[in-house]
């Protein structure tokens, strides 16, 4: 099943793809002040694919937070924000803004999560386990 979303000008485009019911996730809330600030519920599976359509250099634009190197990708033009991303074994795994969805209303309650306490090593490995694969789209 195919799940889409779009930030609040429509620049940026998305698409969550699972064998899943959108019922069956529940977005995890981070308590960063990064994230409390921009607003995101995040969700990913590890068998999932997300795609976001928008060339990287035309209307994302990436911030860095904390000592890691995941990237926190925000619409250039009305500055929502998008999804996380960060390469792993050469892959580019990430977790998307349900927020965005247009079927927001069917996800399960939202969690609350503090990757603040883990080390760099142990948000690698968290990241690994339960990030889906992320591909960016012109």
């Amino acid at each position: 099943m195919k799940y889409h979303g779009a930030c609040s000008c429509s620049m940026c485009r998305t698409e969550f793809e699972t064998d899943l019911p959108l019922s069956d996730f529940q977005p995890r809330v981070c308590d960063c002040q990064y994230c409390q600030q921009n607003l995101g519920q995040l969700l990913s599976h590890p068998s999932a694919q997300i795609r976001v359509f928008a060339g990287i250099a035309s209307h994302l634009t990436a911030n860095k937070n904390g000592g890691t190197a995941a990237r926190f990708y925000h619409c250039k033009n009305c500055n929502d924000f998008i999804c996380v991303g960060v390469e792993i074994d050469q892959e580019m795994r990430g977790v998307l803004n349900s927020n965005l969805f247009n079927d927001r209303a069917t996800l399960g309650d939202a969690i609350p999560v503090q990757p603040r306490f883990l080390s760099d090593q142990e948000k690698f490995d968290r990241w690994k386990k339960l990030w889906s694969h992320l591909s960016f789209m012109s």
